[in-house]
């Protein structure tokens, strides 16, 4: 038997190292391509939930915005009805006499009570909300019902803050120029801001 010659490959060692180099190379290129693709996959993956959650967090931006502008146009159409902030009984005061006047009342008392808590009510951001009441009471006398209906319904229309009436009593008048006199409670409410 012949021995098996190995100076036959001799010549081809060189290229056969460049081969194996090759290949090594090539290998760990095709590793490190694929380690990369992975990490930029996961970048963009990344990327792709941190467009998401600015695109969400801006969309509940524009939404707290609007909120926020109806909140505001809500809280001003309750400054301009006189509910929100202090009492304004010098405006009281006119009204309750203007509206007499303009419904033909011959009799207008009225007493208003002091200032008190009414009521608290929780607001979206777990705040509270207090509400006062003062109580006024009206005596009125009128030739008719109706003039005296009608001053009170525009005295909770026009009246700064909100008007509860709580209780109205009518009898008729003992005067010849006095048909009916009523008794009535009303509760003023106003919003301290």
């Amino acid at each position: 038997m012949t021995a098996l010659r190995l100076d036959i490959f001799t010549p081809l060692r060189l290229p056969l190292l460049v081969l194996a180099v090759t290949l090594g190379m090539s290998a760990l290129l095709d590793y490190a391509s694929a380690q990369f693709a992975g990490n930029m996959e996961a970048v963009q993956s990344r990327l792709q939930q941190d467009l998401h959650d600015v695109r969400l967090r801006q969309m509940q931006a524009r939404n707290r915005e609007a909120s926020f502008r109806v909140d505001a146009e809500t809280y001003g159409q309750l400054e301009r009805r006189g509910l929100v902030g202090p009492e304004q009984r010098l405006a009281w005061v006119a009204l309750v006499r203007r509206l007499s006047a303009a419904h033909g009342l011959s009799r207008s008392d009225f007493q208003l009570a002091a200032q008190r808590p009414y009521a608290r009510l929780a607001s979206d951001e777990g705040g509270s909300l207090r509400l006062s009441a003062s109580r006024s009471s009206l005596t009125l006398e009128a030739a008719h019902e109706e003039r005296i209906l009608a001053f009170l319904d525009d005295l909770m229309a026009a009246a700064p803050g909100l008007l509860l009436l709580q209780g109205c009593q009518m009898e008729a008048a003992r005067a010849a120029s006095v048909l009916v006199t009523a008794r009535c409670n009303l509760d003023w409410i106003t919003l301290e801001p």
